[in-house]
């Protein structure tokens, strides 16, 4: 399918709200609602494709350690507030620098193993 085909569908829709709107008064508004639905079904049919590739190219980096460490760093503070876990901010902060720190070492070593 095309962008004009789809364009073209997409204002013979947006006609056809605008005549309900009009005729039975109807509290949608149909410029947002063409539009929300152009942004989606133009990023499916087209940019959805190739981000679905570069996924799965990717995936290798989703069994990296550094990035569940960093998973981690990120949802710990979240889980804490969002559950009210009352656990305190010292021993957060303390797991978020041992975190950053395992991740900044694992990074160093790396990068210089590739020096050498």
């Amino acid at each position: 399918m095309s962008r004009k085909t789809i364009m073209t569908v997409l204002g013979f829709i947006s006609a056809i709200l605008v005549f309900l709107k009009v005729q039975f008064e109807l509290a949608i508004d149909p410029v947002g609602f063409i539009a929300a639905i152009g942004v989606v079904l133009m990023y499916v049919l087209f940019q959805g494709k190739m981000d679905i590739q570069k996924i799965g190219r990717q995936v290798s980096k989703f069994k990296s350690k550094k990035f569940w460490l960093a998973l981690i760093a990120v949802l710990v503070p979240a889980i804490n507030t969002a559950f009210g876990l009352n656990i305190p901010v010292e021993m957060v902060m303390t797991a978020l620098v041992f975190i950053m720190t395992v991740i900044f070492g694992k990074e160093f070593v790396e990068s210089n193993k590739i020096i050498r």
